[in-house]
């Protein structure tokens, strides 16, 4: 890919509130695909192990589905998939370790919108380079978040929510996972399209912040449904809001915020598959066509509705897409609020 390019493609990334960032970020990730490496025949891959690199540590999510799908995809093709944390620097240590693998297919990147939309955002030094470093393989599955409170705090809804808040500003104290994450931007962007103002708690997890919130030491969190559901059901947390742009089969009467009268407010916490830039376009093609498979198996699907996971199957143009739409949406948040992590 020319310099030149490159160049436009950065400047695009860096000002991820410009009219043409969708288009600028899409161009970056799907000519990660095409870029010039020697050319493997499709019946060449995988002849050893490949390595699934996860950036954050097992139990959660994240590894989840990587677990999952690293599984059928080693029984699809015949090829042992290995699952490999590496959790740290607020899940930059993975994407960094893959940017710089080998573009071979045999070092892949669970992917997700922290590391995408988010770090790259709020990060000084995220070290990785979004525009250069990755190709898209396959969009996966999205665990949505949802506002939670604690079951004392009096209101049922959004609107409950920032009437209270706008009634008592700073008051209500809402939980994050850590300084810039995703629950931390979600916070910021209800704020900002609310004009409200809550005090933010940062935690180490999300296990630290359901305790608090448990406990009654603060009111609100965003959190995933799979991470909450357990206390939702036994009644130590009550469901506001799903912040997804539609609603959950999980909880299909719960609203979304867009329902709620905050039009603009959707925040997918979607997981995909990508590989270091240069990856043979052979390779990526067979990846996304095996991942398409193994996503519509019955038990698949079986799995991920039980671990509260919905299934979002794409190819590498729909992953570069949800990319691009989510670096306009976090990156003007992070800018206004002046997240910054160094």
């Amino acid at each position: 890919m020319p310099r030149a390019a490159l160049r436009s493609i950065e400047t695009g990334f860096a000002g991820a509130g410009s009219v043409d960032i969708r288009a600028l970020a899409t161009i970056a990730l799907t000519m990660g695909s095409l870029a010039m490496t020697p050319a493997f025949g499709q019946s060449a891959w995988p002849a050893k192990p490949v390595r699934v690199i996860v950036p954050l540590p097992p139990g959660g999510a994240a590894d989840l589905v990587a677990r999952v799908v690293g599984q059928k995809l080693s029984e699809s093709l015949g090829q042992t998939f290995i699952i490999e944390n590496r959790p740290g620097a607020g899940t930059n240590i993975g994407p960094a370790f893959v940017s710089k693998a080998a573009p071979d297919g045999y070092t892949l990147l669970l992917a997700s919108v922290t590391n995408h939309a988010v770090s790259v955002n709020v990060f000084a030094t995220p070290g990785y380079d979004l525009a250069k470093s990755f190709a898209p393989v396959a969009l996966l599955a999205n665990a949505p978040h949802i506002l939670v409170s604690h079951p004392s705090l009096p209101v049922k809804s959004v609107r409950d929510v920032i009437a209270l808040a706008k009634a008592r500003p700073r008051e209500l104290a809402f939980g994050s996972q850590g300084s810039g994450t995703l629950a931390h931007l979600e916070i910021e962007l209800l704020q900002g399209l609310s004009a409200v103002a809550f005090t933010h708690v940062p935690y180490k997890g999300s296990g630290p912040a359901k305790a608090d919130l448990t406990a009654g030491h603060i009111q609100l969190l965003f959190d995933s449904y799979a991470s909450a559901a357990p206390l939702v059901k036994e009644g130590r947390l009550r469901v506001i809001a799903i912040a997804s742009d539609k609603r959950s089969t999980f909880l299909p009467d719960v609203p979304t915020f867009i329902e709620s009268g905050i039009k603009q407010y959707a925040a997918n916490n979607w997981y995909g598959l990508m590989a270091p830039v240069g990856t043979p376009k052979s390779v990526i093609d067979r990846l996304a066509d095996e991942t398409a498979k193994v996503l519509q198996l019955p038990d698949t699907r079986e799995r991920f509705a039980a671990l509260g996971l919905e299934m979002t199957p794409g190819g590498p143009e729909r992953l570069a897409e949800v990319v691009a739409n989510d670096l306009a949406t976090w990156g003007p948040v992070a800018k206004r609020a002046g997240v910054k992590v160094e």
